[in-house]
């Protein structure tokens, strides 16, 4: 599981969450810091006596940091078990837990504007691709995963529908990988496939109404930064499809 970057201390990271949840009316439903390995856990009838005078409240906020959690599989109907409509739900902490992938279980809470992800083990920055349909995402964390390591635009080119992790598999796809993402550079600020700030200009490319990404205010540069990388690989998967093609396009751009 990994910590915090070292321009933020754990400290740090917990001062910002806490300042955030205070802007928010509703008292967050905490179940962080449980030591809890499945969802399933918080309905254990002495932590439900914990939060027993908020579960009456509207709840908009929840907070499952700091466990051991690797599945959110049953979120939805855990959460359907405590509160009369979970999908008002629009802050959710999930950090500092074992999940390897984002579940497309959160896109039945369609009113997410902060979610919280960071400090986990999520390894593929595809995972990210499934956000997309949280259109109220405003504000995202995902620092500490292995995710944030990936420099090369092109390592999204892994198959979302497949399921498997076979170690061949992943040493087919690293090839993949490796074969396009080379030479990729950006078209402004110099920015080269080695760089790691394409962790975060893919983020922004893919999840253009964030207006936050790790604690950091996305700029109007950040957009077109973004924007120009991702046109550009558009550009030379195309070229690649058409035998050379794409690089005419490139040009009169």
């Amino acid at each position: 599981m990994y910590s915090s970057p070292p321009y933020q201390s754990q400290n740090e990271v917990k001062g910002k969450i806490s300042q955030s949840w205070a802007k928010k009316n509703s008292t967050p439903l905490d179940f962080s810091f449980k030591d809890i390995p499945a969802l399933e856990d918080i309905l254990d009838e002495e932590l439900q006596k914990q939060h027993q005078t908020k579960f009456n409240e509207i709840q908009k906020a929840i907070k499952l940091s700091n466990n051991r959690l690797s599945s959110l599989e049953n979120l939805y109907n855990v959460l359907s078990s405590l509160l009369d409509v979970p999908e008002d739900i629009t802050w959710m902490d999930l950090s500092f837990n074992q999940l390897t992938t984002i579940d497309e279980v959160l896109l039945k809470f369609p009113n997410l504007s902060s979610l919280n992800l960071h400090a986990n083990s999520i390894r593929s920055i595809t995972e990210i691709d499934k956000l997309t349909a949280l259109k109220n995402l405003k504000h995202l964390t995902l620092h500490g995963n292995p995710i944030e390591m990936q420099k090369k635009f092109g390592t999204a080119k892994k198959n979302l529908n497949s399921n498997s992790h076979s170690s061949q598999n992943q040493q087919n796809s690293q090839k993949l990988n490796l074969k396009s993402t080379t030479n990729i550079t950006t078209m402004k600020m110099g920015l080269t496939a080695d760089n790691p700030l394409y962790y975060r200009y893919y983020v922004i490319s893919k999840l253009p109404n964030l207006i936050q990404l790790d604690f950091c205010a996305i700029t109007k540069q950040d957009r077109l930064t973004a924007l120009d990388q991702s046109d550009k690989l558009l550009k030379k998967k195309f070229s690649k499809m058409t035998g050379g093609e794409g690089k005419d396009l490139e040009r009169e751009s």
